[in-house]
């Protein structure tokens, strides 16, 4: 018992020793405010996309993956905004290191029609300091990051997250 609680003990004051020894200045991303970084990506079927070619449009980045449950979880309700906002914001789904069959099957089988990009060696994960998935980035006309999510949204969240009224 005491050789658990001794155990226990230590490995609690050793996590609380690395968190209170980690600069608190981490990089986070592109912040709300500042120019979302761009980028060239391929979709599915291997034509590049540039976000700074949407210029004047607003955006909606969503960093997933398939093996990611919150983000399983959360396409349906982006399906259902894009059904009903896709003239008002251009979604774009992300999806780091997997192969395009893979994404493609999944998406296929989902019914999921908004724009896929393929991120093969996790750059723009990396630019973007994206760490967790679900991430999505909300850019509005002039390249500018208005929103941030780290985490799954539903219908209400995307449409709040987005500014569109609902």
């Amino acid at each position: 018992m005491w050789k658990k609680l001794l155990a226990l003990t230590t490995c609690v004051l050793l996590m609380a020793g690395a968190a209170w020894a980690q600069p608190k200045d981490l990089p986070i991303g592109p912040g709300v405010g500042q120019r979302a970084p761009d980028f060239e990506l391929p979709d599915l079927e291997g034509g590049l996309h540039r976000l700074s070619d949407l210029r004047g449009q607003r955006i909606l980045l969503n960093f997933w993956a398939t093996w990611c449950p919150p983000c399983r979880a959360e396409m349906p309700a982006i399906q259902e905004f894009t059904d009903a906002n896709g003239e008002k914001v251009v979604v774009i789904g992300i999806n780091a290191q997997e192969t395009q069959s893979a994404i493609a099957k999944f998406i296929e089988d989902g019914g999921y029609s908004w724009l896929q990009l393929r991120d093969e060696r996790g750059k723009v994960f990396e630019e973007y300091l994206v760490r967790f998935i679900p991430t999505s980035f909300y850019i509005d006309e002039l390249g500018v990051v208005r929103n941030k999510y780290i985490g799954p949204m539903d219908l209400p969240g995307l449409l709040k997250f987005t500014e569109i009224d609902s």
